[in-house]
């Protein structure tokens, strides 16, 4: 008797939408279930400045939140220090269904991690390279950071300076062993937000109302697009 082998199933990607603006966070409060945005990221760092006002407009979204406050360097606005960036994710935790901290953050924001682990919200760890593309040595190690750390998925975005830099990111996403979202920074960008998803990739970004570096779609018109390539 032939032993029936389990197919490997397909994880689709979420597509994330990402706003950094009062307007996108209310652009964001409009947006429904099945409309093709899955997720809304809120880039607390970037609103660090109307905390007063984030109660009512992240209370009004509907879709899941994610919550992000950045490290300065890797992206983040405004010079937060470690503490006033640990202080806004615990005061909109209650909120949020995903939390994303860089793997450099991991050991100062345990605190916030582990609470977020008690409230079974998702973990994002993650690192932003905006000038290249690290060898495939260095993408690896950053991955098995974010695990030793306790990450449900580790989130890698890399500036794309050509195809062999595409390449070097697909194949490091297509051998991960554990969940991996990866995506690409500049001309080559808007390729990988496509490309990345059907080689696995968990979460791929786009923006609600303005982009904040090049290469992103807007969220709604990237979820229709991987619809026509990956129906």
């Amino acid at each position: 008797m032939k032993s029936r082998k389990k197919r490997a199933t397909a994880v689709k990607a979420r597509v994330v939408g990402t706003t950094h603006t009062l307007a996108g966070l209310r652009a964001a409060a409009r947006l429904r279930h099945g409309q093709g945005v899955d997720v809304v990221e809120v880039r607390l760092d970037c609103l660090a400045a109307h905390e007063r006002l984030l109660t009512g407009l992240i209370g009004a979204i509907r879709l899941p939140v994610l919550l992000t406050a950045r490290h300065p360097l890797e992206g983040g606005a405004g010079n937060l220090t470690s503490s006033r960036r640990r202080a806004l994710l615990e005061t909109f935790l209650p909120f949020a269904s995903l939390i994303d901290v860089e793997v450099r953050s991991a050991g100062a924001f345990a605190g916030v991690l582990e609470t977020a682990r008690k409230k079974r919200l998702e973990i994002l760890l993650s690192a932003h390279s905006f000038k290249h593309t690290p060898a495939a040595a260095a993408l690896a190690r950053t991955g098995r950071e974010a695990l030793r750390h306790g990450a449900d998925i580790c989130k890698i975005a890399v500036q794309l300076r050509n195809g062999a830099d595409l390449a070097r990111l697909l194949l490091f996403q297509t051998m991960a062993k554990h969940p991996l979202a990866t995506m690409g920074m500049g001309p080559l960008g808007k390729i990988s937000r496509l490309l990345l998803p059907l080689a696995g990739s968990r979460l791929v970004y786009g923006y609600i109302d303005r982009p904040q570096v090049a290469g992103q779609w807007p969220a709604a018109l990237l979820a229709e697009r991987l619809k026509e390539v990956a129906p």
